[in-house]
């Protein structure tokens, strides 16, 4: 189950010394209304506005939730990991259509990794 990120984690992320992004960011499971559902967040300091996008489905916006840069939104119907690409603006009302890196967990977790290097 995923948790808000604390005042610390979002420090970290600011200041470039989180440990391990994919805690904070990506999609992950949240219990939501006493179900679960699924909560994304991204770190994109310079946007304005952000917005998941989702084959066959409307533009979803995500709130800043620091002035940081770090946005999210819910996804209470959702158990299920699901694809998605974000629609980033800029100060200058500029939209990019962008993948979000940490919408693809890592394939490695330290166990394989120092099983790999023995």
């Amino acid at each position: 189950m995923d948790s808000p990120p604390t005042d610390a984690s979002i420090a970290a992320l600011l200041e470039g010394r989180c440990a391990n992004p994919f805690d904070v960011l990506g999609n992950h499971p949240v219990a939501a209304g006493g179900a679960w559902g699924r909560v994304v967040r991204v770190f994109i300091p310079w946007a304005t506005g952000v917005a998941l996008l989702r084959d066959g489905g409307d533009p979803v916006p995500l709130e800043r939730v620091h002035e940081g840069g770090l946005f999210q939104a819910l996804f209470p119907r959702d158990r299920d990991f699901f694809p998605y690409r974000l629609r980033v603006e800029d100060r200058e009302g500029r939209s990019l259509e962008v993948h979000d890196p940490y919408r693809f967990p890592p394939l490695l977790d330290e166990g394989r990794v120092g099983a790999f290097l023995q």
